[in-house]
C-alpha cells in the first residue's frame, strides 16, 4: 500500500489540484508565460501536468500570434481525458508545431492519443513499460522517434541561417 499511496500523492493529486485550485492554476500559467518571455525559448517539452499548464496558457491566448514560433512536445499528457472537462474538446493551438507523445502503457490517465485534427499537430506513439505507471518523462524522450528531434532542429536551423 505504501507504493500505491506514494503513486497517488506524486501523480494523481497534482492533476486534481491543478483543476481544484483556480489560484494555483493561474499562478502556474503566469509563471510559465514569464519564463517563456524571459528565456525566449522556441521548444518546450511538457510532461504530464506540464502539458496541462502549457495547454492552459496557449489556449487562453490562442487568438494571438505570440507563440507562433514555439514547438510544443507533450508527453504522458492527460489532455483529452473525459474526466477533465475543462479542456474538451481539444483545440488547435497557434503554435509552430505540437507533437504529443503517448504511451499505451501509461497508467496515469495518459495512455490515449489526443483527438485533434490540425495541420500543426501529431500524435506519436512512444511505447515502454516501467514500474507500475510507465509515466517516466525521460523515458518518453529516450524511446521517441529520433526523426522528430531532427526535424525540430532542422526547422529552427532554417530560421537562424
Amino acid at each position: 500500500m505504501k507504493g500505491v499511496e506514494s503513486f497517488k500523492d506524486d501523480y494523481l493529486d497534482m492533476v486534481v489540484e491543478f483543476f481544484q485550485y483556480p489560484g494555483l492554476r493561474r499562478k502556474l500559467k503566469e509563471f510559465l508565460k514569464k519564463e517563456i518571455q524571459n528565456s525566449g525559448c522556441n521548444v518546450i517539452y511538457a510532461h504530464s501536468l506540464g502539458s496541462l499548464i502549457c495547454y492552459d496558457l496557449f489556449l487562453s491566448e490562442n487568438n494571438g500570434m505570440i507563440y507562433k514560433d514555439i514547438t510544443l512536445i507533450t508527453a504522458g499528457s492527460q489532455l483529452g481525458v473525459q474526466r477533465l472537462p475543462d479542456f474538451i474538446p481539444i483545440q488547435r493551438l497557434n503554435l509552430k508545431r505540437w507533437y504529443n507523445f503517448n504511451n499505451p502503457h501509461d497508467n496515469v490517465f495518459a495512455g490515449n492519443s489526443i483527438i485533434l485534427n490540425a495541420d500543426n499537430f501529431s500524435n506519436e506513439r512512444v511505447e515502454f513499460k516501467e514500474g507500475i505507471a510507465s509515466h517516466n518523462g525521460t523515458r518518453y524522450i529516450k524511446e521517441s522517434d529520433q526523426r522528430i528531434w531532427t526535424d525540430i532542429i532542422k526547422s529552427y536551423e532554417q530560421v537562424v541561417l
